[in-house]
């Protein structure tokens, strides 16, 4: 399953027609695909430079394989120094699970060959946009909550269709949680589940 990463159009490699196929680009643009199974995090707010977008939230895509499922690692410093040598900085595991929760817990930096992260290190940034792409029956049929480690239900979370970014002119291809507040450096989750009325969720 990959995902036109455009629009967010779903596009089956399992279908013959689908296992070769030509797109057109342009010399201004290039098609590139988000592929099912992974996650994509971003700054959508336009500036001058990095530096002035420290401090934005972070917009996070979360593209699901046929299993409804999806992982990813987050990685945030503070964009300006070498204190992540010391252990300043978040670094996070991020998963999506069959049973519709996405949870970010504190990810392995063995591999990264730096100083463990410094614990309470806040990075001052949040996840406040959450796009969900390949839900079963499509979008309009699901909700998400906040919820606790122990699975209980906090608080419900504003989501509702919408684009896959922040542009005029695309569909409402995903479920978009708007508003989150997630910490970056913290441990949540969010429990996706069909909205009341809809009937459930397809297999």
């Amino acid at each position: 399953m990959w995902y036109d990463n455009r629009d967010g159009t779903a596009i089956d490699s399992a279908l013959p027609e689908h296992r070769n196929f030509s797109a057109p680009v342009t010399l201004e643009f290039i098609r590139s695909y988000l592929r099912g199974g992974t996650m994509l995090s971003l700054k959508e707010r336009p500036r001058r430079s990095s530096a002035q977008m420290a401090g934005d939230p972070i917009s996070l895509v979360v593209a699901l394989d046929k299993s409804g499922q999806a992982a990813g690692e987050l990685y945030v410093d503070d964009g300006r120094s070498y204190a992540f040598q010391r252990g300043a900085y978040a670094y996070r595991s991020l998963r999506f699970t069959a049973d519709g929760l996405l949870a970010s817990a504190a990810g392995d930096h063995g591999g990264m060959q730096l100083a463990a992260p410094l614990p309470g290190y806040d990075p001052q940034v949040v996840i406040d946009r959450v796009v969900v792409l390949g839900l079963a029956g499509g979008p309009q049929r699901w909700g998400a909550s906040l919820v606790g480690p122990d699975g209980e239900q906090q608080r419900q979370l504003d989501a509702a269709p919408g684009p896959l970014y922040n542009k005029e002119g695309l569909g409402d291809v995903a479920l978009v949680v708007r508003r989150a507040g997630l910490p970056v450096g913290g441990d949540w989750g969010i429990r996706f589940a069909p909205a009341a009325g809809t009937g459930g969720s397809e297999s």
